[in-house]
């Protein structure tokens, strides 16, 4: 059997996770709650320059996954559980106090599948599976054919899925296919130790990001550029390569540091995704914020650094409002487990 990787945090890693959910937050933020507001200076820059380069956060996590390798667990399942649950509470709350905005009771016994999360269910999609995952990579790694799935797990996801958008395959990324390709090739690296030059990785970082900035430029002036080759879409090979440098460069920064206070905050940045991407903060709380900032700025120039601001505190105030619901959950997580292993 394949060892996994100890699970102690590696502080490298969890700065990569903490800078990963940023880009998810800013993602939200441009997306869901900003595009709507007039004009103001760097508008351009963040549109197309900022967000194109965003694509790749969720991609990066899967690989954190991969990693360090994902094992079904019932306790694990229940945490998960847990967390949606008590963020659907908070769901329940924007709802009730935000106008026109109705609550769907579904949501309070099915958190994970009726919460508006894709992200969640695509993600306890891959656990459930993780153990034949793990069968099928401990069998090519154990017979060095590492090539063999790579190339097998690329025609799946590249050309099936991202070339040829197959009816149930395909999802832009925001599929059980995707997922599986990632965690394959976060499990590479850390069985092949994948090491490669830094001044390699940043080369080729540049030219993707590059590419991905003119391809994006093109697509606001000819649609058809972008209809065809979807860079915004996490499956994009782009955007997968991209995610995978970015991992491997982090992974050579302060190798082997630690440090508490980051993985204390790491811990917890699932939270942000939980509340931004609610399906209530992100049809009426995310754009009367951004609104209010919008409407109260009256030089405009300042738009951007106070907006980046509050996103910098709703961050924090995640993680805060995390913290007290690790205090709630926990407990709750014990007694269920303790009840399914009795049966």
């Amino acid at each position: 059997m394949l060892k996994r990787k100890k699970l102690y945090r590696e502080s490298n890693i969890e700065v990569l996770r903490i800078l990963a959910m940023f880009m998810i937050l800013l993602g939200h933020a441009w997306y869901h709650y900003e595009c709507g507001v007039g004009d103001y200076p760097l508008k351009k820059v963040a549109y197309h320059i900022v967000n194109p380069l965003l694509y790749m956060h969720v991609d990066i996590f899967v690989l954190i996954s991969g990693y360090f390798g994902l094992k079904l667990k019932s306790t694990k399942i229940f945490s998960l559980y847990t967390t949606c649950l008590f963020y659907t509470f908070v769901a329940m709350f924007f709802a009730f106090v935000l106008p026109d905005i109705s609550f769907h009771w579904k949501s309070l016994l099915f958190p994970i599948t009726q919460g508006g999360w894709w992200f969640i269910r695509i993600y306890v999609a891959l656990i459930l599976i993780s153990p034949m995952l793990n069968l099928i990579i401990e069998y090519y790694h154990s017979r060095h054919q590492w090539r063999g799935l790579i190339v097998i797990a690329f025609i799946f996801n590249f050309y099936i899925s991202y070339l040829h958008r197959v009816d149930s395959i395909y999802s832009m990324g925001y599929d059980l296919f995707n997922f599986s390709c990632l965690y394959i090739l976060g499990r590479y690296v850390a069985l092949k130790k994948v090491n490669w030059c830094s001044k390699t990785i940043v080369t080729a970082l540049l030219v993707l990001s590059f590419f991905k900035l003119g391809i994006s430029e093109l697509g606001f002036t000819f649609p058809i550029i972008e209809k065809a080759i979807r860079i915004k879409t996490y499956c994009n090979p782009v955007n997968v390569f991209s995610a995978f440098l970015v991992f491997l460069l982090f992974l050579k920064w302060k190798k082997g540091w630690s440090n508490p206070l980051v993985n204390n905050i790491s811990t917890s940045t699932l939270s942000i995704y939980l509340v931004t991407d609610n399906q209530y903060v992100r049809g009426g709380g995310g754009k009367m914020i951004t609104e209010y900032c919008y409407n109260n700025i009256s030089d405009k120039i300042w738009y951007v650094p106070v907006y980046m601001m509050i996103l910098v505190i709703v961050f924090m105030l995640c993680i805060l409002l995390d913290k007290v619901r690790i205090r709630i959950t926990t407990p709750l997580n014990t007694v269920l487990s303790k009840t399914w292993k009795s049966k």
